[in-house]
């Protein structure tokens, strides 16, 4: 049997827009369960979540992590394990971005092993192990079980495609996305316009859009192999859907960052 011990945990913990969590690393697994969309930068790539992401860091790993638009609400968990051989045998993904559908679950779990960690109860440690164990063993189970590709099952498996998209555009298609959900190419264009209100079509071009930004400001690539990298056949056709995209081209932006690194210094 497991043994897990609590260092720190906070429920439904809100932050600021702007607020960003960069290059910082403990000796603990660090959960995450964040209930709006945020930023995960993971592998030097920038990924958009969707809400009820969830995020499992191993000790000792750098997080990056940023809320841009919105207030960061979000549950977390630091903690340790007497066996992580044992541990890793639940299956749950690892530096992974995933998804859950026990977003209250796991906030009133961590909310009682929050109270528990303060108050210290009697027994409060057996407590909070018998709360920890319950609660990742539920996520095992949820990652799981069969998919069913309707109702709240169907949010869960998009929302994992979602994040592969946006990690890497290039490798992927409208052909390609509905057959990772084993959808005919109207009915998965169709169930994803209801979930995320955009088109597919629209959506990968946004993913490609976000990392050709990456590229052009952490790389010197040229700009036509910018364009190859994020999926584009055309660098002319990549460089007019950027300018119709930014009001700007690749090269104006690429300046622009490269002017205010250069002020900041």
């Amino acid at each position: 049997m497991l043994n897990y011990s609590a260092d720190q945990a906070m429920h439904l913990k809100r932050e600021p827009i702007g607020f960003h969590i960069s290059n910082k690393s403990c000796n603990l697994y660090i959960f995450l369960h964040f209930i709006n969309p945020v930023n995960i930068t993971l592998g030097g790539t920038t990924v958009t979540t969707s809400s009820n992401a969830c995020i499992l860091f191993s000790p000792n790993t750098p997080l990056n992590y940023f809320s841009d638009k919105i207030q960061m609400l979000h549950n977390f968990l630091h903690f340790n394990v007497d066996n992580q051989e044992e541990f890793s045998k639940l299956n749950i993904p690892v530096n992974t971005i995933f998804y859950t559908n026990l977003q209250n679950d796991i906030t009133n779990t961590i909310e009682k092993v929050e109270i528990c960690s303060v108050k210290k109860f009697n027994d409060y440690k057996q407590t909070i192990n018998h709360l920890i164990a319950k609660m990742f063993e539920d996520i095992s189970k949820e990652r799981g079980r069969r998919i069913n590709y309707e109702g709240i099952s169907a949010k869960f498996r998009f929302d994992d495609l979602r994040s592969l998209i946006f990690q890497n555009p290039k490798q992927w298609s409208i052909e390609t996305m509905a057959k990772h959900v084993n959808l005919s190419r109207s009915r998965f264009s169709t169930k994803y316009k209801e979930l995320f209100n955009v088109t597919p079509n629209d959506d990968l071009t946004y993913a490609a859009m976000l990392y050709a930004n990456r590229l052009l400001s952490t790389t010197d690539l040229l700009i036509s192999d910018i364009a190859y990298e994020c999926g584009f056949t055309s660098p002319d056709y990549f460089i007019r859907l950027y300018k119709k995209h930014y009001n700007m081209t690749p090269g104006s932006y690429r300046k622009q960052i490269k002017n205010s690194k250069r002020n900041l210094q």
